[in-house]
């Protein structure tokens, strides 16, 4: 496996290096997160089911991009 993609390998053991961040609002993300400010900290199932919701979308996008990213490697390695 080559060395870029074993950055998205998941393992449990943090990993230092350098990132890109980029904030995106993905499918009115934006409007669900402010959703959690009206939500109290004792209504745990509530907050839960919230930020369940929130990471579904998040993890769907990952995995998205992970799929494509690897196709890309996969087409690059056929082209040489």
């Amino acid at each position: 496996m080559c060395k870029s993609r074993e950055i998205f390998k998941r393992s449990k053991a943090p990993k230092g290096g350098f990132y890109l961040v980029g904030l995106v609002d993905i499918l009115g993300q934006k409007q669900k997160l402010m959703e959690l400010d009206e939500i109290s900290i004792d209504e745990r199932d509530k907050l839960h089911d919230q930020l369940q919701q929130n990471m579904k979308v998040v993890m769907a996008l990952r995995n998205s991009f992970e799929t494509t990213y690897d196709a890309f490697l996969n087409e690059q390695k056929i082209a040489t």
